[in-house]
């Protein structure tokens, strides 16, 4: 199951972040540190940790990319953009569950973002398969048409139904898939009994 998925975050690095190809760790170090003193610091540290985790993902260092994602979110829990970006990268890392946890938790304060449902849709294709995942991408389709999301949804229900007419027989120490009614289940034992 390929799908990909883009990082589509934040703004310009008004903060002077990224020097060159890296992330100025002591420049975010110091954003950091000043959040403490109010409301426009943190979240301008906030931002600027988001930038340093985009500008990781788009490199495919996405290990640092969630450190700096998770630093957002230490910041700020219940930042939005900070909880949909480290969704994106737990997806790219392939940690699902842990994408659940923030995408329910953007869920529970944007109910309709056709974003989160968007994600939500990736996460579930990955934990449970193309069926629940089209229940997302539908929703987050008819809040925001988009071409790409159609055409995803085109192609897992056509996934679907090619799982829907998935079969399987097994013996003792085999096990035989087949798609389609073409191959009758007692040619299918028999196949199974010969080996």
């Amino acid at each position: 199951k390929a799908l990909s998925i883009q990082i589509s975050m934040p703004q310009k690095d008004v903060e002077g972040v990224i020097r060159g190809d890296a992330v100025d760790e002591n420049r975010l170090h110091t954003l950091g540190v000043l959040a403490e003193q109010g409301d426009l610091e943190r979240q301008t540290a906030v931002n600027a940790y988001l930038v340093a985790a985009a500008f990781e993902s788009r490199r495919q260092r996405l290990a640092q990319a969630s450190r700096w994602a998770e630093e957002a979110l230490r910041l700020s829990g219940q930042a939005p953009n900070a909880l949909l970006l480290a969704a994106q990268i737990d997806i790219m890392r392939q940690q699902y569950r842990e994408a659940l946890y923030h995408l329910q938790l953007a869920q529970s304060l944007r109910l309709d973002s056709p974003d989160v449902l968007t994600l939500l849709g990736y996460t579930y294709y990955y934990l449970d398969g193309p069926e629940k995942a089209n229940r997302y991408w539908k929703q987050s389709y008819a809040l925001r048409p988009d071409g790409k999301l159609q055409e995803l949804i085109r192609l897992t229900e056509k996934e679907e139904q090619v799982e829907g007419g998935f079969k399987q027989s097994e013996s003792s120490h085999f096990v035989l898939n087949r798609e389609g009614s073409e191959i009758s289940e007692s040619f299918s034992r028999e196949i199974l009994e010969t080996l």
